[in-house]
């Protein structure tokens, strides 16, 4: 587990926040998509070099990171059956950053059943 931030840690805004994911929606390769925590660990490598040039820790937000989390954790549930084929995966984790920039947005994803994408999203989760 990642030491805790410093406490003069400087959250990034949610719009850099999806700055930052579309970035990494357009440059991430295929391979990438089949491993749930990659976004996370490319967020970290961005904000790390960001903070080492600004010289102020620059992190995620509390609810930012708790939605990135949880998103990971739905991904990786998926991603890591077995039984899925390594092709379907590869098309699943292409979703992971759209559905994390949904769920950064609209807070009603999580509690909202009938929402679309969390509605495919369960259904994914159920036919592995």
């Amino acid at each position: 587990s990642a030491a805790p931030p410093p406490s003069d840690a400087v959250p990034i805004s949610t719009s850099d926040l999806m700055r930052l994911l579309s970035h990494l929606q357009q440059h991430s390769s295929d391979e990438h998509h089949t491993s749930s925590d990659i976004v996370r660990q490319q967020l970290d490598g961005i904000l790390e070099r960001a903070s080492q040039k600004s010289k102020r820790t620059r992190v995620v937000g509390e609810i930012d990171n708790d939605i990135i989390n949880l998103v990971s954790m739905l991904f990786g549930f998926i991603l890591d059956d077995q039984s899925v084929p390594a092709s379907l995966k590869a098309l699943i984790g292409r979703m992971q950053i759209p559905l994390l920039k949904l769920a950064v947005l609209d807070q009603t994803f999580f509690d909202n059943a009938h929402h679309p994408a969390r509605r495919l999203l369960n259904e994914m989760s159920s036919a592995t």
